[in-house]
């Protein structure tokens, strides 16, 4: 209302509209327009503009502080359960792909991973995470220098945080399994396939030994199945 009577006295339209008035009305409307502008620079700013107090800024602090205490070891439990599942799928589909790949190509074939960053069949001493699919029969030599799989997923997996353990039938110094041409499981000549141990067992955890999960090969046939836990019946055993 203020801004259309100031508009209209510049203007000189509200003497038009008021003629009639006397001088004096319009010497007071004048005044209001002039007290209205007076009152609205002299008011304050609002409270929402007045910014936060130090205690206010110091209690955000201290709450941020005790609830990132209180997250921080709850995702980083999260995120190595993550990792330890990510490689061991991968464990998974490498042994899935050196039977498939037995059968396809009708020969023998074997996989060996790399527990505990050994170096006997791996040229390697980064730690990495791998593995190495090659025909039977062949020399050691010849596998050290065939090019490692890394189970890694782009670099983002920690290999200093995750361990990998193998076992072949009760024995943990076995890394390795081979598949015949059917795509069936060949033990060693010198071992013999019970049931009371899976033939082939892949574990992956932390540095600690949480966490475990695991693969498991249970049938000549060559089925497998994922597992976790320590029971040694149906888990990853100790």
């Amino acid at each position: 209302m203020f801004n259309s009577l100031r508009i209209a006295l510049k203007n000189n339209i509200l003497s038009e509209k008021i003629r009639p008035m006397n001088n004096q009305l319009k010497y007071f409307l004048t005044r209001i327009l002039v007290k209205h502008r007076k009152y609205r620079c002299s008011q304050s700013p609002p409270a929402s503009e007045a910014g936060f107090s130090l205690l206010e800024v110091v209690v955000v602090a201290i709450s941020i502080g005790i609830l990132s205490a209180i997250a921080a070891p709850a995702w980083d439990a999260f995120v190595t359960r993550q990792r330890i599942r990510t490689v061991n799928n991968q464990v998974l589909q490498a042994l899935q792909s050196a039977q498939t790949q037995a059968r396809g190509k009708k020969e023998t074939l074997t996989i060996r991973f790399n527990p505990d960053n050994n170096t006997t069949y791996f040229d390697t001493d980064d730690g990495t995470l791998a593995y190495k699919i090659y025909r039977e029969g062949l020399e050691r030599e010849d596998i050290q220098d065939l090019p490692p799989e890394k189970m890694n997923v782009a670099g983002q997996i920690d290999e200093s945080k995750i361990l990998l353990s193998t076992q072949a039938y009760g024995d943990s110094t076995i890394a390795a399994i081979t598949f015949n041409d059917m795509g069936a499981v060949k033990p060693p000549e010198n071992v013999i396939a019970n049931q009371d141990n899976p033939l082939f067992i892949v574990t992956v955890s932390t540095a600690q030994g949480n966490g475990t999960r695991c693969v498991r090969v249970e049938t000549l046939l060559g089925a497998m199945r994922i597992a976790e836990g320590d029971d040694p019946d149906t888990g990853c055993g100790n």
